[in-house]
Formats: structure tokens, sequence, C-alpha cells
């Protein structure tokens, strides 16, 4: 965990974009820069590293393709905030019999990632072995290439508990290059220069200015005059945004 604050992973990316449900660059900003306050386990987490070895397991049965795990937070060389802890690898016979992280890339050409989704998101999955996976996912699937130098990610997905499906996602040079160049803006303007990034929705604005500025003003009478004017300025201004439209 410590080593995770040196750089962004993965599962982070897509909060950076602004495309994440679970977190936002400012919340990532405050992990980051060890602001954050410590949380409980949520229940989706929970389940997702319990069922991790069955949806593996699963994977392998079904696909026929020996995977292994890889116990090392891999970074790029180049871009040394690129950090990554994935899955699994998928052993290659034809490349190496064992999977290893060797001058800056993995001993492989293929990755596995397995997933834990909700029911109620069941829409966001495409058609078996399609690349259609939800767009938090697919900025993590490539950053994951992008740091290990494979060209293909196998994806499976347990949704509801009950319903299994596979997704093959190939390896997209344009998106690994533009995710690699928004997170270094991210790490070099926020996180390196200390700078909170803009909050982006109530969440962000409730923990950046938690505390009560202190006490109650007193609006004296011009303080309360410039009020009615700001007041009666909104008014019109929303009465004629009606009348446009």
């Amino acid at each position: 965990l410590k080593a995770r604050k040196t750089g962004v992973g993965g599962s982070e990316v897509a909060a950076i974009l602004g495309l994440s449900n679970y977190a936002t660059p400012y919340t990532v900003w405050l992990d980051k820069t060890n602001r954050s306050e410590p949380e409980e386990m949520s229940e989706a987490a929970y389940w997702g590293i319990e069922l991790e070895d069955i949806i593996a397991r699963e994977f392998s049965k079904r696909s026929g393709l020996k995977i292994q795990k890889v116990n090392l937070m891999m970074r790029h060389e180049t871009y040394t905030y690129a950090i990554a802890n994935i899955d699994r690898a998928i052993v290659n016979p034809a490349i190496s019999g064992t999977v290893r992280f060797k001058d800056g890339a993995l001993t492989t050409d293929q990755i596995y990632e397995g997933k834990t989704s909700s029911a109620y998101f069941d829409k966001m999955w495409g058609d078996e072995l399609s690349d259609a996976i939800p767009e938090y996912y697919l900025c993590q699937v490539m950053w994951y290439l992008g740091i290990t130098g494979t060209q293909k990610c196998h994806l499976a997905v347990l949704i509801g508990g009950q319903k299994y499906k596979q997704f093959v996602i190939e390896r997209d040079e344009e998106l690994i290059a533009m995710l690699f160049a928004e997170a270094g803006i991210f790490w070099r303007d926020f996180v390196l220069a200390d700078i909170p990034p803009d909050p982006i929705n109530l969440g962000d604005c409730a923990l950046r200015w938690s505390k009560s500025m202190g006490g109650v003003i007193e609006a004296d009478e011009a303080m309360a005059e410039k009020l009615a004017e700001y007041r009666s300025e909104e008014r019109r201004v929303g009465k004629e945004c009606l009348r446009l439209c």
C-alpha cells in the first residue's frame, strides 16, 4: 500500500479522467498525498477479493489457457509514475514457461483480469468474447498493457453472482499514449506540486470544505443590498434562459 502511493495505478486512471463511479481526481490526489481518511472495505470490494480465485479458475477451465500470478508491483521504465499490479499473466510457452517482469516488460504477450459486477450494471457489458467492457475497466486494461508490454488482455467478469462472461481487449497504442499523458499531467501538476485538482462533484466539495469557516457573519446594509442585486439578476437570467429554451 505504501508503494502504491508512489505512482498512478490501473484502478486510478479512469478516476483521473473523470470516468470512474468510485473515485475522482480529487480523491485520488487526497490518497497520493496522504490526506485521505481510512475507509472500511465495502461489501462489493470484499466479495471481489473472495471470488477472485474462483473466477480465475473458471476462466482457465473455459479458455484452456494457463494463468500465473505475478506478485510484483511493476513500474514503467520511462513513465515512472505509471505502476501496475495485475491479477494474472497468461503463460505463453513459445515465449517463456514462467512469466517474469524482465527489462521493463513481462515475458509473455497476454494478461488476465477478473472482475465482479452488480446485476444493475449488466447492460454495460457487451457480447461475450468482444471488447465491449465499461470505460472504467477499459482504461485499467490499457494501462496494464502499456506498462507490461503485452498485446492482449483477457477479462472475465461474474455479473450478479451468477452470470459469467469473457472478453478480449487488444492493445491500442493511441489510447495508451493518451492515458500516460493525462496521468503524467496529473502527477506533475497536482501530486508533485501538492496542489489539489478542482472538485467535480458534491462529494469532492464536502471533502475539500468540510470544516466551517467559523461563526455567523451578520450582513450590513451594503452587503444586504449587493445580495438583493445578485438575487434579482439570478431571477432575470433564469427567466431569459426559459424564454430562449
